[in-house]
């Protein structure tokens, strides 16, 4: 059954001048899918059973305005041996051996017939009388569902041939009568059906229509039937419980059936379920064939909270394991957005996609890091966040319970008997087709073999024994020399020195949960042991600590600050489980987050967060010695100023680089950086809080004036990481430009990374699938802040929820913008629907004015690829050269006039400098001083040389309070050099 569907979502029928769409309507089940409605009184007395079955007055299609002459509908076919106009009286494959019966295609194509009157409407139906669904129609295998198959096959083929735009809109499922004596299995089966409906069409979230049964009142042996189809409806939003039902047997036979003490439905119940089904079709016939129903324009309104309702509601409804022979309530972890479906080989894969120099792993898509065909729910962890946070939001149990079923079924079947671990991170999932916890890339790589275990699971309350049996597993499968702690963090490496801090700290708070919860003194021992390697990792006289316990020197000496500032967090977190189990064992983990607190935070502030000057320095020596080997899971060395600077040993010879972030490159962003700053921020002791705050401020400042550059490859956690930053910044400042910034750079999240195929986001900006973890950094973590922004703005006072829009006008390629002193930030529109984001605030004895770049554009990957060089396959050891051309997607200011008037009685001297920056970090200032007469105005005018424009001016001086900004004047440069 599965079919092509070409899906046309942004076109309305009338786009296709001369085109013709197909619309499909489906009909299964028995009798009643059949149908026996009569045409009218006179057609039932005609058949010779009015005298024992009289039709009920006011249930024929006669009487309800049904038409049953061929003419009424011109554009309605169905299929019998091959498709064939609609004909009453002919070929409607109704029950009884009366020709002049239907069911319910007759009400559907006259509502259809009305509602799109230049498309074309087909009826696959099949609905043979007294057949049942354990048997008979059982999902698959059945001969109903197998003859029902063969018949959409052969259809669907036949339409694909003659039309560019086929819709399925629907099926209607009618059918139970005769599975009373397996109805508790009912439940089971109907969910089996439909999956196997929806995976055999190609259509995830093909909307079912489900009638609810209404003459079986007082028949407990019947109420199993009943209940799974309410249960079944309610467990997915494609899935609609159609309810006719008044209470009573006695009142729905009067109402609903053609005959009395007949179960069998009237034209007039037929129209009334029609009614209710063109409801739920969209207005549009090619708004999306995935059950999206208003998602595109739930997109067009930008409701954050909306779209990531949307998404949470797609992948309970259609992002779970309907695969293999064992259908689970795992959500799949890869994609396709046009199918819903996961891919087959080949797999999708980011190969060649523009990159700038000297970020050698930007595109880190190595086949044994990924999930191609399965669940893994270590690296969905910010899908479970999102579906537990909207639960307590929303008031909505159903998506907390989604998680939970989830997250039990996945600890009850998907530890690998290899390593006897759960089959998730880096290298293992659980393979949906196979059914079986498996390897990535099909076996262990060597180096990187196995269970991988770098991102604290949260959710162990409600599963205890799996929490105990994982402490275990990890010192059993992991720690290598009993003795010292060593470990490797790739299970089935016997290998040591690959001791990462970020992992190793999720082994503590993984024995810490566990001794805190049962007091088992084996999971002391093994904190103790860690916590000891740990310390001998440190340098003894700058306290700074190796990124892993290797012998070779290459590795030996180098100190990764994110992985030490993640340990720190997850330690401090840790040691909270253990406050009144061991207190003295928690003041000792506390005790060392505090040391490396203090190591880095001991280095002068300019040499390791110099943002605007240099970067944020991310790896460093902890004594000089050779720099990294090429390939290994080290910093990538050089000379480029754009990245670092080299050092040099004792003899004089080129030592390793230090390496410093950028502000938006995938894996290295200043952002993503800062977000690991706010969560020591928020843990750590006072005399550390000045430091930090101000480094946060500082990276705040960057994402206030720098915008993405698009012509290279961006991912949505490179969005998300900035938005919870900026988030964050307003909770410390309480200036909403933080909160109004974040919010245009979410909306540039939705146009790189959302459209209308589907409420899944992009992989990034130029490769159209879903992958919820890439690179070890979550593709939905940006939906979640979409959710938190959401929030964050409606709790503003209403004037202060969006930044105050002002008209530029122009002057001979000047464009001008007054400022109102009371506003903190403004969009200045100019040109063709661009803008340009300004913010104020006081700073350093006077105003900072921040001028952002403006997007202009957003390139494809063509357009990319023919600017900047190309990364081949990755291999973690080289990558082609590359020159940066910007391609003028952006524009950014070069020339700068702040206009300033003097309110006051006495003249005011001021200093006015700009800041230039060329896309890495600020280079060169201009500084300009006058004095303000009383009463006056004074212009101040910069201009950046090539390659640079203006990120902020400075304004100090005396008596500013007299002062106003009373216009800014700008010039624009295309960023192409």
């Amino acid at each position: 059954m599965k079919t092509t569907i070409l899906f046309l979502s942004l076109l309305s029928l009338s786009a296709f001048a001369g085109e013709t769409s197909a619309l499909v309507f489906l009909i299964a089940g028995q009798s009643n899918a059949g149908g026996v409605a009569a045409f009218s009184h006179e057609s039932n007395v005609k058949s010779g059973i009015a005298g024992k079955h009289p039709a009920i007055p006011g249930s024929t299609a006669s009487e309800v305005g049904i038409p049953t002459t061929m003419d009424a509908y011109p554009r309605s076919y169905i299929w019998g041996k091959g498709f064939e106009r609609l004909k009453p009286g002919r070929n409607l494959k109704a029950g009884y051996k009366d020709p002049n019966r239907h069911g319910i295609e007759l009400p559907m194509a006259m509502l259809l017939e009305n509602k799109f009157p230049d498309a074309d409407k087909f009826f696959i139906k099949h609905g043979p009388a007294g057949h049942n669904l354990h048997t008979q129609w059982k999902a698959g295998s059945g001969p109903d569902y197998r003859d029902f198959k063969r018949q959409l096959d052969a259809a669907m083929a036949d339409l694909e041939k003659r039309y560019k735009n086929v819709r399925v809109i629907g099926l209607y499922w009618d059918q139970g009568e005769s599975d009373k004596p397996e109805a508790n299995e009912y439940g089971r089966n109907l969910r089996a059906l439909f999956a196997a409906f929806r995976k055999d069409t190609g259509i995830p979230d093909l909307p079912i229509f489900v009638r609810k049964h209404l003459f079986q009142h007082g028949d407990e042996g019947f109420a199993p039937i009943i209940e799974a189809q309410v249960e079944v409806a309610k467990e997915n939003p494609a899935t609609h419980l159609l309810d006719l039902d008044l209470g009573s047997n006695e009142r729905n036979f009067t109402a609903w059936a053609w005959t009395q003490n007949n179960g069998h439905l009237s034209s007039k119940a037929y129209l009334e379920l029609s009614g209710r089904i063109m409801t739920m079709i969209p207005s549009d016939p090619q708004a999306g064939n995935k059950g999206m129903g208003d998602w595109p324009k739930i997109l067009a309104s930008g409701d954050y909270a909306a779209i990531a309702k949307a998404y949470a509601d797609y992948m309970i409804a259609h992002g779970r394991d309907t695969y293999g022979k064992v259908h689970t309530p795992l959500f799949l972890t890869t994609l396709d957005r046009k199918t819903g479906t996961p891919f087959n080989p080949p797999y999708p894969r980011v190969i060649a996609k523009p990159f700038a120099p000297g970020l050698r792993r930007d595109h880190k898509m190595r086949p044994y890091d990924r999930t191609y065909e399965g669940s893994n729910p270590l690296q969905d962890l910010p899908l479970y966040g999102l579906l537990y946070r909207l639960g307590e939001l929303t008031g909505n149990k159903r998506y907390g319970e989604e998680a939970d079923k989830s997250i039990t079924w996945f600890f009850k079947n998907g530890w690998h008997s290899r390593t006897g671990l759960p089959a998730w991170g880096s290298h293992m999932y659980y393979d949906v087709n196979q059914d079986i916890p498996a390897y990535a890339g099909g076996k262990p790589k060597k180096g990187y073999g196995g269970h991988e275990y770098n991102l604290p699971w949260p959710y162990w309350d409600q599963n205890p024994e799996a929490l105990k049996r994982f402490a275990h597993g990890i010192w059993n499968g992991h720690i290598k020399d009993k003795e010292t702690g060593r470990f490797n963090r790739h299970s089935d490496d016997a290998n040591v020195g690959m001791e990462f801090p970020e992992t190793g700290s999720c082994f503590l708070d993984i024995w810490a949960r566990e001794y805190g919860r049962s007091g088992d003194p084996a999971m002391k021992g093994y904190i103790q042991k860690l916590l000891t390697l740990y310390r001998s990792m440190r340098d003894p006289e700058t306290g700074a600590m190796s990124w892993c316990t290797s012998s070779e020197p290459t590795r030996r000496e180098m100190s990764n600050v994110q992985m030490n500032l993640s340990m720190a967090s997850i330690l401090q977190d840790a040691a909270g489980h253990l406050d009144k189990r061991d207190p003295a064992l928690a003041r000792d983990m506390r005790g060392f987050v505090r040391e490396m607190d203090d190591e880095y935070l001991s280095n002068e502030y300019d040499a390791i967060l110099d943002v605007a000057g240099k970067g944020i320095l991310s790896w460093y020596l902890v004594a000089d010695r050779t720099a990294p080997a090429d390939g290994m899971e080290s910093p990538p060395t050089g000379t480029d100023s754009s990245i670092g600077f080299p050092l040099k040993s004792a003899d004089g010879k080129a030592a390793a680089s230090l390496y410093y972030l950028a502000p938006w490159f995938p894996g290295r962003s200043y952002a993503g950086f800062g977000v690991l700053l706010k969560n020591r921020h928020l843990r750590c002791e006072e005399k550390h809080t000045t430091s930090y705050r101000r480094a946060l401020l500082d990276i705040a400042d960057i994402y206030m004036t720098i915008g993405p550059e698009v012509q290279f490859a961006l991912y949505p956690d490179n969005i998300s990481d900035v938005v919870e930053l900026l988030r964050y910044v307003h909770t410390l400042t309480g200036d909403p430009a933080y909160l109004h910034r974040a919010d245009q750079i979410m909306r540039l999240g939705l146009l790189l990374f959302f459209d209308d195929t589907s409420p899944l986001p992009k992989i990034n900006n130029f490769d159209d699938w879903y992958e919820s973890s890439s690179k070890n950094a979550s593709s939905v973590a940006i939906l979640r802040q979409m959710l938190e922004l959401s929030l964050d703005l409606k709790a503003l006072p209403e004037s202060q929820r969006d930044a105050p829009v002002v008209k530029a006008e122009e002057q001979g390629g000047i464009w001008k913008v007054r400022w109102d002193d009371a506003s903190t930030d403004l969009l200045a529109r100019y040109g063709q629907g661009h803008e340009l984001y300004l913010s104020r605030f006081k700073a350093e004895g006077g105003w900072r004015i921040r001028l952002s770049d403006t997007i202009t554009r957003i390139p494809t990957a063509d357009e990319a690829d023919k600017l900047n060089g190309k990364m081949d396959n990755f291999t973690g050891k080289r990558s082609a050269a590359s020159s940066i051309d910007y391609g003028d997607f952006k524009d950014a200011p070069q020339q700068v006039t702040i206009v300033i008037r003097n309110a006051g009685k006495q003249a005011s001297a001021l200093t006015v400098t700009a800041n230039f920056h060329d896309t890495y970090h600020d280079n060169g200032q201009q500084v300009i001083t006058r004095s303000v007469a009383p009463g006056k105005t004074e212009l101040f005018a910069f201009s950046a040389s090539e390659k640079k424009w203006i990120r902020y001016l400075q304004v100090t001086g005396k008596s500013l309070a007299e002062l106003s900004l009373e216009e800014i004047r700008f010039v624009f440069v295309p960023r192409n050099n």
